[in-house]
């Protein structure tokens, strides 16, 4: 667990992988329309969240999804905005998804 990739190292990831690829670009604008028009406790804001961050991070998932001990935190809250409005757009700005996310997004979580 130690080896794990930051949620910043991954949301780089997933721009590189959308402005390579833009089938999977426009899949995940998709998902980010579906995630926001559906709100934040929905299945499809974890979908999404879960394209971010893998199957195999619950701890990076819970903090995406609210259910760390940090789901009131502003900066939590602004972020996780950021990280989903941030791919709504067209190929060209869904490369962007983690502008503007908070470095705090990647603080020890809870055990």
């Amino acid at each position: 667990m130690g080896d794990e990739k930051k949620i910043l190292q991954k949301l780089d990831e997933v721009a590189q992988q959308a402005g390579a690829n833009p089938a999977f670009a426009r899949m995940l604008s998709g998902m980010a329309i579906d995630a926001i028009l559906s709100g934040v406790s929905s299945p499809q804001w974890t979908a999404y969240m879960q394209v971010i961050v893998g199957a195999d991070s619950p701890k990076q998932l819970a903090r995406l999804t609210f259910k760390d001990s940090h789901h009131d935190d502003p900066w939590l809250k602004r972020s996780n905005v950021y990280i989903v409005s941030n791919a709504v757009c067209g190929t060209g700005t869904t490369t962007h998804t983690g502008d503007r996310v908070d470095p705090l997004i990647d603080q020890p979580f809870d055990d």
